[in-house]
């Protein structure tokens, strides 16, 4: 249950990130603006997030005093740093990329587009492992085609 809140979560996030976009766009705010606000929102947040995790750990006592970030940065290697880069810059694309369709789509058309990745996973790794999906993927599969169809409202449009 706790999964199926975090999905809904993650959805409810989508929907209202790209309305904030649109409505920027329509106030004249650019893709850098609005790209480095929410670079900025993020790392404010975070950042807020550490820091009442400090404190709160501080007052309950579960602060470890042998634990400092100096510490835990050193356990990276350059190479693993790299690699933590490079496996951010699908996600980092994939964000300007839809942020920039949000100029020129309705904004239910580029979440509906955004999400089309699932059916396409599911296509890289059935072709990646030569065997076909299960029962359960072909249903979800299926049931996310139709909840395409209905969202986009093609069945109305023809």
């Amino acid at each position: 249950m706790k999964y199926r809140i975090l999905v809904l979560l993650g959805a409810i996030c989508y929907g209202i990130l790209s309305t904030i976009v649109t409505k920027a766009y329509a106030k004249g705010y650019t893709l850098g603006e609005v790209v480095g606000s929410q670079l900025l929102t993020g790392f404010v947040l975070v950042w807020a997030l550490v820091l009442f995790m400090k404190w709160k750990g501080r007052w309950s006592g579960n602060v470890k005093p042998t634990s400092s970030s100096a510490t835990a940065a050193r356990k990276f290697s350059w190479r693993h740093r790299v690699i933590l880069m490079i496996a951010g810059v699908p996600t980092a694309v994939t964000g300007l990329l839809y942020y920039q369709s949000l100029r020129y789509i309705p904004n239910s058309l580029a979440i509906l587009l955004l999400f089309q990745f699932t059916w396409m996973g599911v296509l890289i790794n059935s072709v990646e492992q030569k065997r076909r999906p299960n029962g359960i993927m072909l249903i979800t599969l299926i049931s996310l085609f139709g909840g395409t169809l209905l969202a986009a409202g093609i069945l109305d449009q023809g």
